[in-house]
């Protein structure tokens, strides 16, 4: 800032805040309890029981913020069980969207419009309200996803890395 100054404070000591998202007009705080939207006066608009999970991604649409999240326990490249999509806005009752993964999924991204969830074969799209899209199979042999940016994905395979436009 401008200022160099701080210009807000938020105290929890209720719980460890592990993540902070900034929206256009809202911030999100990850805990180790709670998911806590905040408007622009930092007051508390929304909160949400999230115990024992971990968020994985979020995105921000015109519309809505969609955050994924798995259980807390399942380390990366691990098989993903179950993903719990929570979105909500401008301090709007959170909703709360518990997809099933079919065996073998153990990467998954965000995009604008879907749910992306990668095995090491396949590649299964959902949309935001969990009803499944579509299912691809790869070429190669996918060993670890990372989202570059909100349209880029770098796909690491045994035979090199590669980018995948989302």
């Amino acid at each position: 800032p401008a200022q160099n100054k701080m210009t807000g404070i938020i105290e929890d000591s209720d719980q460890l805040i592990y993540e902070v998202f900034f929206g256009e007009k809202n911030m999100y705080l990850m805990g180790t309890n709670n998911m806590m939207q905040y408007n622009s006066f930092n007051e508390k608009t929304s909160e949400t029981l999230i115990y024992g999970l971990r968020c994985i991604d979020s995105v921000e649409t015109a519309t809505d913020n969609v955050f994924a999240f798995i259980q807390e326990e399942i380390e990366n490249g691990e098989n993903i069980y179950n993903i719990h999509l929570i979105s909500g806005k401008d301090g709007k009752t959170p909703s709360d969207t518990l997809i099933q993964m079919p065996k073998g999924v153990k990467h998954a991204v965000l995009s604008d419009e879907r749910l992306f969830c990668f095995s090491e074969d396949t590649l299964y799209l959902y949309k935001f309200t969990g009803e499944f899209e579509k299912e691809t199979k790869l070429d190669i042999r996918t060993t670890a996803v990372r989202k570059l940016t909100e349209n880029m994905l770098l796909i690491s395979a045994d035979d090199g890395v590669y980018f995948y436009h989302i």
